[in-house]
């Protein structure tokens, strides 16, 4: 209980940083104003889901994870390809143009500061493939301010759970103890 106490009053806290990120394509030319149905813009969605999960694909390759680094002025992560490839946890439906994007660190301030530089980032690269096609419907990327949550462990709650763990421990080794020592009687 102790030990868990103060390990957890010495840890250092870390923080987490998230977004949510909406990827939208306007339809051309607006239902409104087209000579025949456009199915509801389904299409539109359809390629917006699609394009959504380029975005979380790029969110985990290692690639864009050291670029966000490099421009937010930090030192990238280190390890392999596969661990940096890890460094952000994007989630996103099945079938729905929006992403959460969660990234940790020591520091609250390079938290939400990766964040708004991914961000920035996504946002170039949308921009390039959009001059790259000429096209000025291309999709775009709606993004919600950085918010930052302390995940710091409630230090009582591990010591709490050290001692319960303890005491199931010293009961299981009394018993397993007292059967040993029992001498069998013949029978």
């Amino acid at each position: 209980a102790v030990v868990g106490y103060v390990g957890t009053v010495q840890r250092p806290p870390t923080y987490e940083a998230s977004t949510t990120l909406t990827v939208e394509k306007p339809q051309s030319p607006p239902q409104a104003s087209s000579q025949f149905y456009q199915f509801d813009e389904y299409y539109s969605q359809l390629a917006s889901t699609l394009f959504a999960d380029t975005i979380a694909n790029w969110l985990r390759s290692p690639g864009p994870v050291v670029e966000i680094y490099q421009k937010a002025g930090l030192p990238p992560p280190e390890g392999s390809a596969a661990v940096v490839g890890r460094t952000f946890r994007v989630s996103k439906g099945e079938d729905t143009t929006v992403l959460t994007l969660t990234v940790q660190d020591r520091e609250s301030g390079n938290a939400a500061k990766i964040i708004e530089t991914a961000k920035s980032v996504l946002n170039a690269k949308v921009d390039e493939l959009r001059q790259r096609n000429n096209d000025s419907s291309y999709f775009t990327i709606a993004a919600t301010p950085a918010e930052v949550f302390n995940l710091r462990q409630n230090p009582v709650l591990t010591g709490l759970l050290g001692a319960v763990s303890g005491l199931i421990v010293s009961l299981v080794l009394a018993f397993v103890l007292a059967s040993l020592r029992t001498p069998r009687r013949p029978t």
